[in-house]
């Protein structure tokens, strides 16, 4: 049985998908099953999963689409790992993502661990870096997951999902934020001080995706653990075209990104070493 169940749900992002699963093949740490849940693909998704020759891939394929949330709770459970790692099916790994994760769930010293996550470069179609989330908090950070993004990848003790339960599929979106502030609650977090994970930021379907009811949904969440001004800044937000708002927050965020690069050439040479890397390995970025 292995440790550790690779859940990628994916929808129509066929060419994405299959470098999002090598990604994951060229993992340092092999002891993983891969669950690719299909969530009513049109393309050739199931044709392109058949051809990739490795036992560990268990496919998984819904009829029609059903939304994030069930596909989540499809491979949650169907997994079968003591350990929880979701994967976009447009993002990747770098080959020391799951060995150094599941070094720190097992060794850190915090007692009622949930999950450990690691740090994320965001990049664009082009490549070019937009942004780096690398967040430093730890313990219980409830309050910080409100606040804002702290992480974008878990991985998970599967137990938590027993006491936490599973993704609220009523949620058309913000599915994972709702979870992990669920999730907040009962458990502690830690981190790996390193980027691990490539996120892709596709401007076209990030602005169709990130819409008024988005943003909306976002503050009915906060609302649901608190009433402070943040769910007002959300409401607020969302009086704007949310194109505006979506440009306004990547230009914010690419600014300060810009800075942290000019102050610190390390991340630089770092970013550079990653994208070499995974480029060597066939896949594109």
């Amino acid at each position: 049985m292995a440790e550790i169940s690779v859940i990628i749900p994916t929808y129509n992002r066929v060419n994405f998908l299959s470098e999002a699963i090598k990604s994951i093949l060229n993992q340092i740490y092999q002891d993983f099953e891969i669950i690719i849940i299909d969530d009513g693909s049109t393309d050739d998704t199931e044709n392109v999963v058949a051809k990739i020759n490795d036992k560990r891939i268990e496919y998984i394929k819904h009829q029609k689409n059903k939304g994030v949330a069930v596909a989540l709770n499809t491979g949650i459970i169907a997994s079968k790992g003591k350990y929880i790692f979701f994967l976009g099916d447009d993002d990747l790994t770098v080959p020391s993502t799951l060995e150094k994760l599941i070094q720190k769930i097992k060794q850190s010293d915090l007692k009622n661990l949930g999950g450990v996550y690691c740090w994320s470069l965001v990049i664009n179609d082009e490549g070019k870096t937009l942004r780096i989330i690398d967040s430093k908090k730890k313990g219980y950070i409830f309050d910080e997951i409100l606040k804002k993004q702290v992480f974008t990848n878990l991985l998970i003790k599967k137990e938590v999902f027993e006491k936490v339960g599973l993704y609220d599929e009523n949620l058309l979106s913000n599915e994972d934020f709702d979870f992990y502030l669920r999730m907040a609650k009962k458990y502690q977090f830690d981190f790996v001080p390193e980027i691990l994970m490539v996120i892709r930021s596709h401007s076209q379907t990030h602005l169709s995706i990130f819409t008024k009811r988005h943003m909306r949904d976002h503050a009915d969440i906060i609302k649901k653990y608190s009433n402070s001004w943040r769910r007002q800044k959300f409401l607020f937000a969302s009086l704007f075209p949310h194109k505006f708002y979506v440009q306004l927050s990547n230009f914010k965020n690419f600014f300060i990104t810009q800075i942290k690069l000019l102050l610190n050439p390390k991340i630089k040479k770092e970013i550079n070493l990653i994208k070499k890397t995974l480029t060597g390995e066939g896949i594109k970025i």
